[in-house]
């Protein structure tokens, strides 16, 4: 019965969180990045990712703290109806990169974190499959610009993707109060 009613257990996907056009931007700016610096590998101990901390690319660090800060922080305090008291320490922020010649899924897993996001980066029209998986049997499938946000501590894991690439940036949160 704990689990049943622990409000944080609820996941939340928030339509059209991020413009179209914004992604887009971040897009271009990541694969700028990328085409010069590489993509990390094993910057995570057990379930390691293709990604970029969010903190290399110049170009986009301060536009996305600032919508962590006065965007999704707001957002998610509204989702768990969490008040003022509360707020959040971001751990780790970063942009993962699923390809089908790569890295195409990530396995169950649970977050290092106490809440997590993700914002769908790039049109799902790019790619096939995908999706993020609970192991509740709940998939979600975001659109590009959709944000979903769930408890760090339920295991999930990223769906196999049969073509294209599919990027995301994640955000891993603890609460501080």
């Amino acid at each position: 019965n704990v689990f049943k009613y622990n409000r944080f257990f609820q996941r939340f996907q928030i339509p059209n969180f991020m413009s179209v056009t914004v992604c887009n931007w971040l897009l271009f700016e990541i694969n700028k990045h990328s085409k010069l610096s590489g993509w990390t590998h094993n910057r995570h101990d057990n379930y390691p990712t293709t990604d970029i901390p969010v903190k290399n690319i110049e170009n986009i660090n301060n536009f996305v703290n600032y919508i962590c800060e006065n965007d999704i922080f707001d957002t998610i305090k509204r989702c768990y109806n969490l008040n003022d008291k509360y707020s959040f320490i971001c751990n780790d922020m970063f942009i993962v990169k699923y390809n089908v010649n790569e890295q195409n899924n990530l396995y169950l897993h649970n977050d290092g974190s106490f809440l997590s996001f993700q914002i769908l980066l790039n049109d799902s029209r790019d790619f096939e499959g995908g999706g993020t998986y609970f192991d509740d049997g709940l998939i979600m499938r975001p659109n590009q610009g959709d944000l979903i946000i769930h408890y760090g501590k339920i295991k999930h894991g990223g769906i196999k993707i049969t073509s294209g690439s599919r990027y995301l940036l994640i955000g891993f949160l603890n609460l501080k109060i």
